[in-house]
């Protein structure tokens, strides 16, 4: 766990001014008889061309292709982070981004991926 947030804090620190790093994110929602609350940290929030991204910083030990995309748990937790975001914000479009370190060679590898926020 040391190693993987020591890696987080380095990528957090090389990113470009506006990077806003470990922000909270919450919405509460009224099911039936029941309010659920969805809670987490970003690992980042940025813009790029206007338009906000939602980075999840994920440290590996294991190999990681480009061509097989991210992992699916990463990407949907990512895409509910975006998802309360751009419902805070108004947004009309968000960005993910997921980015896999990893842990031996530091080799990075990034997804990005923009969605309509509606």
């Amino acid at each position: 766990m040391q190693l993987g947030a020591a890696i987080h804090r380095k990528l957090q620190s090389e990113r470009p001014i506006g990077y806003e790093a470990e922000v909270p994110l919450s919405v509460a929602l009224d099911l039936e008889q029941v309010r659920l609350t969805v809670e987490g940290r970003a690992d980042g929030i940025f813009k790029h061309d206007d338009l906000p991204f939602i980075e999840e910083i994920k440290s590996v030990s294991g190999t990681v292709h480009k061509k097989d995309g991210p992992n699916d748990i990463h990407l949907a937790q990512a895409k509910c982070y975006a998802a309360i975001y751009a419902q805070k914000k108004t947004s009309k479009s968000i960005g993910i981004r997921i980015t896999y370190c990893h842990t031996e060679t530091k080799r990075i590898i990034q997804w990005d991926e923009v969605f309509d926020a509606a």
